[in-house]
Protein backbone atom coordinates (compact mmCIF):
# COMPACT_ATOMS: atom_id res chain seq x y z
CA UNK A 1 0.00 0.00 0.00
CA UNK A 2 2.85 2.39 0.78
CA UNK A 3 4.29 1.62 -2.58
CA UNK A 4 1.01 2.62 -4.19
CA UNK A 5 1.00 5.98 -2.35
CA UNK A 6 4.57 6.73 -3.41
CA UNK A 7 3.71 5.84 -6.96
CA UNK A 8 0.64 8.09 -6.87
CA UNK A 9 2.70 10.95 -5.40
CA UNK A 10 5.36 10.39 -8.05
CA UNK A 11 2.76 10.52 -10.79
CA UNK A 12 1.06 13.67 -9.40
CA UNK A 13 4.25 15.72 -9.02
CA UNK A 14 4.80 16.45 -12.73
CA UNK A 15 1.18 17.48 -13.01
CA UNK A 16 1.58 19.99 -10.13
CA UNK A 17 4.77 21.49 -11.64
CA UNK A 18 3.18 21.83 -15.01
CA UNK A 19 0.14 23.45 -13.43
CA UNK A 20 2.34 25.88 -11.53
CA UNK A 21 4.24 26.70 -14.73
CA UNK A 22 1.02 27.38 -16.55
CA UNK A 23 -0.16 29.64 -13.74
CA UNK A 24 3.11 31.63 -13.78
CA UNK A 25 3.05 31.91 -17.57
CA UNK A 26 -0.51 33.13 -17.43
CA UNK A 27 0.38 35.71 -14.81
CA UNK A 28 3.28 37.08 -16.86
CA UNK A 29 1.12 37.09 -19.95
CA UNK A 30 -1.56 39.09 -18.16
CA UNK A 31 1.11 41.41 -16.75
CA UNK A 32 2.66 42.15 -20.13
CA UNK A 33 -0.78 42.42 -21.64
CA UNK A 34 -1.43 45.61 -19.68
CA UNK A 35 -1.10 48.78 -21.81
CA UNK A 36 1.07 50.71 -19.36
CA UNK A 37 3.76 48.04 -18.96
CA UNK A 38 5.84 48.60 -22.11
CA UNK A 39 5.74 52.45 -21.96
CA UNK A 40 6.83 52.27 -18.33
CA UNK A 41 9.66 49.89 -19.16
CA UNK A 42 10.76 52.10 -22.09
CA UNK A 43 10.76 55.21 -19.89
CA UNK A 44 12.75 53.45 -17.22
CA UNK A 45 15.32 52.36 -19.81
CA UNK A 46 15.65 55.92 -21.14
CA UNK A 47 16.14 57.30 -17.63
CA UNK A 48 18.77 54.67 -16.94
CA UNK A 49 20.68 55.41 -20.16
CA UNK A 50 20.58 59.19 -19.60
CA UNK A 51 21.78 58.73 -16.03
CA UNK A 52 24.76 56.70 -17.23
CA UNK A 53 25.59 59.33 -19.89
CA UNK A 54 25.45 62.20 -17.39
CA UNK A 55 27.56 60.28 -14.94
CA UNK A 56 30.31 59.46 -17.43
CA UNK A 57 30.34 62.96 -18.92
CA UNK A 58 30.64 64.60 -15.52
CA UNK A 59 33.52 62.33 -14.66
CA UNK A 60 35.24 62.48 -18.05
CA UNK A 61 37.52 65.43 -17.23
CA UNK A 62 38.22 64.05 -13.77
CA UNK A 63 39.28 60.75 -15.25
CA UNK A 64 41.76 62.53 -17.51
CA UNK A 65 43.42 64.32 -14.63
CA UNK A 66 43.21 61.56 -12.04
CA UNK A 67 46.74 61.23 -10.56
CA UNK A 68 46.10 57.58 -9.77
CA UNK A 69 45.88 56.92 -13.50
CA UNK A 70 48.96 59.01 -14.23
CA UNK A 71 47.17 61.08 -16.91
CA UNK A 72 47.04 64.84 -17.30
CA UNK A 73 45.38 67.25 -19.73
CA UNK A 74 48.09 68.92 -21.83
CA UNK A 75 48.80 72.65 -21.49
CA UNK A 76 47.92 73.05 -25.17
CA UNK A 77 44.41 71.78 -24.55
CA UNK A 78 44.01 74.04 -21.53
CA UNK A 79 45.29 77.07 -23.44
CA UNK A 80 42.96 76.34 -26.34
CA UNK A 81 39.97 76.19 -24.01
CA UNK A 82 40.98 79.41 -22.26
CA UNK A 83 41.49 81.26 -25.55
CA UNK A 84 38.01 80.33 -26.70
CA UNK A 85 36.56 81.78 -23.51
CA UNK A 86 38.59 84.98 -23.96
CA UNK A 87 37.09 85.77 -27.39
CA UNK A 88 35.15 89.03 -27.02
CA UNK A 89 31.43 88.79 -27.57
CA UNK A 90 31.14 92.28 -29.02
CA UNK A 91 33.45 94.47 -31.03
CA UNK A 92 33.85 98.18 -30.31
CA UNK A 93 32.52 100.55 -32.98
CA UNK A 94 35.02 102.53 -35.05
CA UNK A 95 35.81 106.11 -34.21
CA UNK A 96 35.80 108.52 -37.13
CA UNK A 97 39.28 109.57 -38.22
CA UNK A 98 40.88 112.27 -40.34
CA UNK A 99 40.39 111.57 -44.06
CA UNK A 100 44.13 111.94 -44.71
CA UNK A 101 47.23 109.97 -43.85
CA UNK A 102 49.47 112.71 -42.41
CA UNK A 103 47.22 115.26 -40.74
CA UNK A 104 50.17 117.20 -39.34
CA UNK A 105 51.48 117.87 -42.86
CA UNK A 106 48.25 119.62 -43.84
CA UNK A 107 46.45 122.74 -42.74
CA UNK A 108 42.78 123.61 -42.46
CA UNK A 109 42.24 126.50 -44.82
CA UNK A 110 38.53 126.82 -44.09
CA UNK A 111 36.65 125.75 -40.98
CA UNK A 112 33.07 124.71 -40.28
CA UNK A 113 30.70 127.68 -39.85
CA UNK A 114 29.93 128.02 -36.14
CA UNK A 115 26.97 130.24 -35.28
CA UNK A 116 28.41 130.72 -31.79
CA UNK A 117 31.80 131.85 -33.09
CA UNK A 118 33.08 135.41 -33.30
CA UNK A 119 32.63 137.56 -36.39
CA UNK A 120 36.13 136.92 -37.70
CA UNK A 121 35.79 133.13 -37.57
CA UNK A 122 32.34 133.34 -39.14
CA UNK A 123 33.60 135.41 -42.05
CA UNK A 124 36.47 132.95 -42.60
CA UNK A 125 33.95 130.08 -42.70
CA UNK A 126 31.83 131.53 -45.51
CA UNK A 127 31.98 130.21 -49.09
CA UNK A 128 31.70 132.94 -51.70
CA UNK A 129 30.90 132.04 -55.30
CA UNK A 130 29.33 134.03 -58.11
CA UNK A 131 28.21 136.76 -55.74
CA UNK A 132 26.59 134.32 -53.29
CA UNK A 133 27.72 133.87 -49.67
CA UNK A 134 27.12 130.42 -48.16
CA UNK A 135 28.11 129.14 -44.68
CA UNK A 136 30.67 126.33 -44.81
CA UNK A 137 29.18 122.99 -43.80
CA UNK A 138 32.53 121.22 -43.74
CA UNK A 139 36.27 121.82 -43.63
CA UNK A 140 38.89 122.27 -46.36
CA UNK A 141 42.39 120.77 -46.10
CA UNK A 142 45.43 121.55 -48.24
CA UNK A 143 49.17 121.06 -48.36
CA UNK A 144 51.28 124.18 -47.77
CA UNK A 145 53.23 123.47 -50.96
CA UNK A 146 50.06 122.96 -52.99
CA UNK A 147 50.94 119.30 -53.43
CA UNK A 148 48.34 116.61 -53.86
CA UNK A 149 47.78 114.03 -51.11
CA UNK A 150 45.85 110.81 -50.59
CA UNK A 151 42.23 111.04 -49.48
CA UNK A 152 41.22 108.18 -47.18
CA UNK A 153 37.91 106.80 -45.94
CA UNK A 154 37.31 108.36 -42.53
CA UNK A 155 35.14 105.42 -41.52
CA UNK A 156 34.23 102.01 -42.91
CA UNK A 157 31.12 102.04 -45.05
CA UNK A 158 29.59 101.76 -48.51
CA UNK A 159 30.13 104.10 -51.47
CA UNK A 160 26.72 105.52 -52.37
CA UNK A 161 27.64 108.37 -54.72
CA UNK A 162 30.33 109.17 -57.27
CA UNK A 163 29.69 112.27 -59.31
CA UNK A 164 31.47 115.08 -61.08
CA UNK A 165 29.99 118.56 -60.62
CA UNK A 166 31.58 121.43 -62.56
CA UNK A 167 31.70 123.74 -59.54
CA UNK A 168 32.57 121.29 -56.73
CA UNK A 169 34.65 118.87 -58.81
CA UNK A 170 34.61 115.10 -58.29
CA UNK A 171 32.55 113.97 -55.31
CA UNK A 172 32.45 110.70 -53.37
CA UNK A 173 29.90 109.93 -50.65
CA UNK A 174 30.15 107.03 -48.21
CA UNK A 175 27.35 105.84 -45.94
CA UNK A 176 28.24 104.44 -42.53
CA UNK A 177 26.45 102.95 -39.52
CA UNK A 178 24.39 105.02 -37.09
CA UNK A 179 23.15 107.40 -39.79
CA UNK A 180 26.59 108.85 -40.55
CA UNK A 181 27.62 110.00 -44.03
CA UNK A 182 30.96 111.42 -45.13
CA UNK A 183 31.38 113.54 -48.27
CA UNK A 184 34.68 114.14 -50.09
CA UNK A 185 34.86 116.89 -52.74
CA UNK A 186 37.49 118.41 -55.02
CA UNK A 187 38.92 114.99 -55.90
CA UNK A 188 41.01 113.46 -58.63
CA UNK A 189 42.19 109.93 -59.39
CA UNK A 190 39.14 108.26 -57.78
CA UNK A 191 39.97 104.71 -56.62
CA UNK A 192 36.52 103.39 -55.62
CA UNK A 193 33.32 102.34 -57.39
CA UNK A 194 29.62 102.62 -56.65
CA UNK A 195 28.31 100.25 -53.96
CA UNK A 196 31.84 99.28 -52.99
CA UNK A 197 32.45 98.40 -49.35
CA UNK A 198 35.46 100.29 -48.03
CA UNK A 199 37.37 100.01 -44.80
CA UNK A 200 38.54 102.89 -42.65
CA UNK A 201 41.85 104.18 -44.01
CA UNK A 202 41.33 102.85 -47.57
CA UNK A 203 42.44 105.27 -50.27
CA UNK A 204 39.43 106.56 -52.17
CA UNK A 205 41.04 109.34 -54.25
CA UNK A 206 43.59 112.13 -54.32
CA UNK A 207 43.08 115.78 -53.57
CA UNK A 208 42.43 117.95 -56.62
CA UNK A 209 40.98 121.30 -57.63
CA UNK A 210 37.54 122.75 -58.34
CA UNK A 211 35.91 125.96 -59.55
CA UNK A 212 34.27 126.73 -56.22
CA UNK A 213 37.57 127.32 -54.44
CA UNK A 214 39.94 127.97 -57.30
CA UNK A 215 42.09 130.20 -55.11
CA UNK A 216 42.75 127.26 -52.75
CA UNK A 217 44.52 125.27 -55.45
CA UNK A 218 44.87 121.55 -54.61
CA UNK A 219 42.70 120.79 -51.59
CA UNK A 220 40.03 118.54 -50.07
CA UNK A 221 36.56 119.62 -49.01
CA UNK A 222 35.33 117.24 -46.30
CA UNK A 223 31.85 117.09 -44.76
CA UNK A 224 30.13 114.85 -42.20
CA UNK A 225 26.38 114.39 -41.81
CA UNK A 226 24.54 112.81 -38.90
CA UNK A 227 21.00 111.78 -39.88
CA UNK A 228 21.06 114.32 -42.70
CA UNK A 229 22.36 117.23 -40.62
CA UNK A 230 25.85 118.66 -41.14
CA UNK A 231 28.13 118.43 -38.10
CA UNK A 232 31.54 119.96 -37.41
CA UNK A 233 34.18 117.41 -38.54
CA UNK A 234 36.87 118.93 -36.31
CA UNK A 235 34.82 118.58 -33.14
CA UNK A 236 33.62 115.08 -33.99
CA UNK A 237 37.08 113.76 -34.86
CA UNK A 238 38.86 115.46 -31.96
CA UNK A 239 36.31 114.16 -29.47
CA UNK A 240 37.24 110.61 -30.55
CA UNK A 241 41.01 111.09 -30.40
Amino acid sequence: MNDNKKENQHEQTPENKEGATNVQAGSWKRFFGKKWVFPAMYLAAVVLIVSFMVYFQSNDQTSLTDPELGLEVSDEMNNSSDSELDVPVTVSAESIAWPVDNRDDLEIIRHFYDENGDNESKQAAVVEFDGTMTPSIGISLSHPDDETFDVLAALSGKVTRIEKIPVAGNIVEIMHEDGLKTVYQSLTEIQVEMDQEVQQGDKIAEAGTNELDKEFGVHLDFEIYQNGEAVNPEQLIQSNE
